[in-house]
């Protein structure tokens, strides 16, 4: 009888474990699936105002993350916007200078990033007023990333990645795009 007893105390104490780790793992996939976040304006700052063009989703986060990381934005495929702007590095680099494309050593050390959102200019010069005129200027540098505007997307080769890519970018700017 006691066998009995002590084998329902752990099959009971079993399925309970199973359960709350069950349970745990459910909330915090839900807890961290792009669709459920939002922004949170962080101690101390603040709130971000996004511009009407542009507004904030949590699929626009993802996606922007995903590129920022993306080594394919460059003319040869070997730097992403995380080469310069270590996460390790508190968002910069740890030597005086950036390295671009084909290992060229940059003019100027790059700027953290941390809190860029909250600068009324960008590039040590100022010479761009938002986010979303900064972005070009990396990308077209030909010693940073090395695109040209006729070339951009010729390095880009078709791929599953690419498609999902595209998926992304429709997803995260759905209300931005216009039907012809």
């Amino acid at each position: 009888m006691r066998a009995t007893s002590g084998k329902s105390r752990i099959s009971v104490w079993t399925l309970t474990s199973v359960s709350f780790v069950l349970a745990l793992a459910v909330f915090l996939y839900r807890l961290n699936r792009p669709e459920t976040r939002e922004f949170a304006t962080p101690r101390g700052l603040d709130p971000l105002s996004f511009p009407a063009d542009n507004p904030y989703s949590p699929a626009k986060v993802e996606l922007g993350r995903a590129l920022f990381y993306d080594p394919r934005l460059s003319s040869d495929r070997t730097v992403s916007c995380a080469t310069c702007h270590n996460p390790r590095a508190a968002f910069s680099v740890a030597t005086p200078f950036g390295v671009g494309v084909r290992g060229q050593m940059g003019h100027r050390k790059p700027p953290t990033i941390i809190n860029a959102a909250y600068s009324p200019a960008f590039f040590w010069d100022s010479r761009a007023s938002t986010l979303e005129e900064q972005v070009v200027g990396p990308l077209m540098n030909p010693t940073e990333m090395g695109n040209t505007p006729p070339t951009w997307f010729q390095h880009f080769t078709p791929s599953k990645a690419i498609a999902q890519d595209s998926t992304r970018f429709l997803e995260a700017n759905r209300s931005q795009l216009t039907t012809w």
